[in-house]
């Protein structure tokens, strides 16, 4: 990993202070697609005692406790058997909190657990709507059902949480700092940590470590056209030799379809941003 450290030192205090102040036990980790944000918080994970999900896949409450009951952490322990039981509930808001109630009551016994949702508005959208419909039930109550779990989950101080998306989610605008009936939002009991693109000169040095036979110049050049996007730097500079200029890399690459999760991730945001309808606008 190049020059994250600042990121995983930044988590460590965090969770340090949560577990010695009982400050900062949840962490809403934001930044663009493809800026790195997996990676560090798969570097974090390993420092801790910690659990990193990616939700991007998890539509249901009990796709989550199978994922929860595979974990290493978990497996051919008692509360594998704890999590199995808990598949046996038929009301599945019931069934997630039972399941974040077991990991609050583990917590202490592990020193401090913590717990990383990759991607964990995918988690609430596709897991709200499944929820709705088995329920007939509204779907934003239902989102508010959930958001208003995590932020009770968050207030006990029991484990540290991790929460990640990707800038121009509108959940981290609309339902996040949307008041709810009762209490403050769950944007209230969380730290806000953005991940940033690296800066001109590690964007320069990154790209001179992906491909040594780059010269700065051309390094430069790459840094001005991905703005600092680790992911993109890396994926120009591998196909970078001396005959191809940077944009007819960059445009050969967006060609072939390299791009599309980036691009589509920045015109999700303008539909957002813009309250224009996101077909209409692509």
């Amino acid at each position: 990993m190049f020059d994250r450290e600042k990121e995983i030192s930044d988590l460590l205090k965090y969770f340090n202070n949560c577990v010695s102040k009982g400050i900062n036990c949840g962490v809403l980790v934001y930044g663009w697609r493809r800026v790195g944000k997996t990676t560090i918080l798969k570097a974090f994970t390993e420092k801790v005692n910690g659990i990193y999900i990616d939700c991007i896949w998890i539509s249901d409450p009990k796709v989550f406790i199978k994922t929860l009951m595979n974990h290493k952490m978990f497996k051919d322990t008692e509360l594998e058997k704890e999590f199995k039981l808990i598949l046996l509930e038929d009301d599945p808001l019931v069934m997630l909190k039972r399941t974040f109630d077991l990991l609050i009551e583990f917590s202490p016994k592990a020193g401090k657990l913590a717990v990383i949702l990759d991607e964990f508005h995918v988690f609430i959208e596709k897991i709200a709507t499944r929820i709705a419909r088995e329920k007939r039930q509204s779907k934003q109550i239902v989102e508010d059902d959930i958001l208003g779990l995590i932020k009770h989950i968050i207030e006990t101080k029991s484990a540290f949480w991790v929460f990640s998306t990707s800038i121009g989610w509108k959940k981290l605008h609309e339902k996040i700092i949307r008041t709810k009936k009762v209490g403050s939002p769950l944007i209230g009991v969380l730290t806000k940590y953005k991940v940033e693109p690296f800066d001109r000169n590690n964007s320069i040095k990154f790209a001179l470590t992906i491909n040594p036979k780059l010269d700065e110049i051309r390094a430069e050049e790459i840094y001005r056209l991905t703005g600092g996007i680790p992911k993109l730097i890396e994926e120009i500079a591998i196909n970078m030799s001396e005959e191809r200029g940077v944009l007819k890399v960059a445009l050969d690459l967006l060609e072939k379809g390299e791009f599309d999760d980036f691009f589509e991730n920045i015109i999700k945001f303008i539909a957002e941003a813009s309250k224009r309808d996101y077909t209409i606008l692509l």
